[in-house]
């Protein structure tokens, strides 16, 4: 997942929420978040985020360098994302962040972890 963010740093779009919106399909998502060309960067990275299955929220739990500095604590923001250097190693750390719809929570899952 953090090798398709590095890829979209270097993206150039007319219509900066285009970049998030072309991630749904590379992310995981588990439904396609609407899209709304007026939305805000961080509104519409947070209904990505939200909307992609609990291994690759876990994804950035585990791997992401500092806390989000917009929103969720547990996550980079989207500033985060593109202007920040991601790890650059294979690691499945086998973590889940799954989420409450309804309570607007998220938790954490520890399965285990291997390293490829």
């Amino acid at each position: 997942m953090l090798h398709v963010l590095e890829e979209m740093q270097n993206q150039v779009s007319t219509n900066p929420v285009d970049k998030v919106a072309g991630l749904a399909f590379l992310m995981w998502s588990e439904k396609i978040p609407a899209y709304y060309e007026s939305q805000s960067l961080e509104e519409a990275w947070t209904a990505l985020v939200n909307s992609m299955d609990a291994l690759r929220r876990g994804e950035f739990f585990f791997l992401c360098p500092e806390p989000g500095n917009a929103g969720r604590k547990w996550r980079p923001s989207w500033n985060q994302v593109m202007m920040k250097p991601l790890p650059a190693y294979d690691f499945d750390p086998s973590v889940r962040v799954h989420r409450d719809e309804t309570g607007d929570e998220d938790s954490c899952n520890v399965c285990h972890c291997g390293v490829h």
